[in-house]
């Protein structure tokens, strides 16, 4: 290898080196020492293990800050239903509050923490994945009984499938049947995940030949942001205190 590409490859190695050290962080403290991972909650708050050396052995917990980031976000009660079956495939404990390794050796320690801090994040993914699919129901349930009061029961059917240009087939909240024409009406929540996932499902719909009406139901289009953009390029966008001769015009026009 020439000079100058050893050198280059050195200064590579030096820059990974330096990224690896700043991955993960410590804190010493007299009460503990705090270990900063890669690995982001929900929230984008970074999980944090703590690690005390009690004599021969040392005590890893994540201090219960997974069960505050569920609780913070309405979750709590989720969390503890599906940490003590996160921490038992795992094998480490859980005292409904925080995920935790009682005795680990040295060798274990670098194993432990890892397992802890994946727990605890796992835990509140999963927290956030129920609470989401919770508030998507329940936005479903509204809409449907919106929709059966302004058009007749039997014109509206609820958590139906159409098959998409793909053939693939979607899932449906609402579709209501007004003579010929046929609309979706779908219920979008604040989230990345539900927009992208309502945008998919419409614009493989939009490519039928006979393509329905596509309406994602929103509480507030202020509250998107840039979402609501990304969300109208797939069909029309109406809050949930949308008119009624306004939810007609829409079935009729499809």
């Amino acid at each position: 290898m020439n000079p100058a590409r050893a050198t280059a490859a050195k200064q590579h190695r030096a820059f990974i080196e330096k990224v690896a050290r700043e991955l993960a962080t410590v804190d010493h403290r007299v009460d503990g020492s705090f270990i900063s991972t890669p690995l982001l909650y929900p929230s984008g708050s970074g999980v944090v293990v703590r690690v005390d050396f009690s004599g021969e052995s040392y005590f890893v917990s994540d201090m219960g800050f997974g069960y505050q980031e569920a609780d913070m976000m309405g979750a709590s009660l989720i969390y503890s239903r599906h940490a003590p079956l996160i921490a038992e495939d795992a094998g480490v404990g859980f005292d409904n509050h925080s995920f935790f390794v009682v005795q680990a050796s040295k060798d274990q320690l670098a194993g432990a923490v890892v397992a802890v801090a994946n727990c605890s994040l796992d835990a509140v993914s999963m927290a956030a994945h129920k609470l989401s699919e919770r508030k998507v129901a329940d936005a479903a349930d509204r809409l449907h009984a919106l929709l059966t009061r302004v058009f007749p029961a039997p014109s509206v059917a609820k958590n139906v499938e159409v098959k998409g240009a793909s053939t693939t087939t979607w899932p449906v909240a609402s579709l209501v049947r007004i003579g010929q024409a046929e609309t979706i009406f779908e219920p979008v929540i604040n989230h990345r995940n539900s927009v992208a996932s309502v945008v998919t499902k419409f614009h493989d719909i939009s490519l039928l030949e006979h393509a329905p009406g596509r309406v994602s139901v929103v509480r507030s289009k202020d509250e998107l942001g840039t979402l609501l953009n990304v969300l109208s390029q797939a069909g029309s966008v109406i809050t949930r205190d949308v008119s009624d001769a306004a939810l007609r015009r829409l079935a009729k026009a499809a």
